[in-house]
């Protein structure tokens, strides 16, 4: 599935925070910047679209003890 390509125009998107580790040996880190600008292009909710990039990180998950750092899902 992409990501990008499920993006339309003019819908009011929630705020987006897209999370990609840059030690992923599946995806580039370029997908996940794309589906952002492309985010940012579309979206006209004027929320905001953030990415994050983790240098330790890579495909599936966070390292070990990484869990403490990031705040627990909840939706808005």
């Amino acid at each position: 599935m992409s990501t990008y390509h499920q993006i339309r125009n003019g819908v009011a998107y929630p705020a987006v925070m897209l999370m990609h580790g840059m030690n992923d040996p599946r995806v580039d880190v370029w997908h996940s910047a794309k589906a952002a600008a492309r985010l940012q292009e579309a979206a006209r909710s004027g929320k905001s679209v953030l990415m994050r990039l983790d240098e330790q990180a890579g495909h599936g998950g966070r390292q070990h003890g990484r869990a403490v750092d990031q705040p627990a899902s909840r939706q808005l």
